[in-house]
C-alpha cells in the first residue's frame, strides 16, 4: 500500500502549473491582454460618441461639412 501512495506523489510533482507553460508565450500573452483592455475602452466609448452626436443633432448644433 504505502508503495502506491509514493507513486502517485511522484506524479504529481512532475505535472508543469500553468505559468510554466505559458512563460515562452509571455510577450504574446501581454500583448493580448493589452488589446483586450484596449477593445474593451472603445466599446465603452463609441457609445458615448454616438451619443453626442445625436444629441447635437436633436438639438440643431451639428453642421454638416461637405
Amino acid at each position: 500500500m504505502p508503495e502506491e501512495n509514493n507513486k502517485n506523489v511522484k506524479k504529481q510533482e512532475n505535472k508543469p502549473n500553468m505559468i510554466a507553460l505559458l512563460k515562452p508565450y509571455s510577450g504574446l500573452v501581454i500583448m493580448l491582454i493589452v488589446l483586450a483592455l484596449f477593445s474593451n475602452g472603445i466599446n465603452l466609448i463609441i457609445p458615448k460618441i454616438i451619443a453626442n452626436g445625436i444629441d447635437s443633432y436633436s438639438s440643431g448644433h451639428l453642421i454638416f461639412k461637405t
